[in-house]
């Protein structure tokens, strides 16, 4: 029952942001939730072949990004010369030689993450 509720969740916010405007891309139709919910299978979370045949048609033409890209330096230069862009410049700047909370070594993130080991005692390096 869970799986088919986290299943539900998961279309319901890909159907949500790809029935979306993305940059002026309209997307090329719409997702029949029903058909696609039919499709599943009850057993795994992730989508079936069918299912990802549904889901790229309505992908965007284009990548979504959240701001322009770095060639655009007026828009840079705006953002760097206001008053939360130096806030956050000078607080990145103040982070850059601070160690991370947990570090790991991959043979550990592996073992957590991939391996679902989750009781591993890490030990910082």
């Amino acid at each position: 029952m869970m799986k088919k509720i986290l299943q539900f969740i998961c279309c319901f916010t890909v159907t949500v942001f790809l029935n979306q405007d993305v940059l002026g891309q309209t997307s090329s139709g719409y997702l029949d939730m029903s058909t696609y919910l039919k499709l599943a299978d009850s057993d795994i979370i992730y989508p079936s072949s069918e299912q990802i045949e549904m889901l790229k048609k309505v992908l965007p033409k284009e990548a979504f990004q959240p701001a322009s890209k770095i060639s655009d330096r007026g828009y840079w230069d705006a953002i760097a010369n206001s008053e939360s862009g130096h806030y956050y410049l000078v607080k990145a700047n103040g982070l850059l030689n601070t160690k991370p909370e947990m570090p790991t070594t991959d043979s550990i993130y592996r073992l957590a993450n991939k391996e679902g080991k989750l009781t591993i005692t890490y030990t910082p390096l």
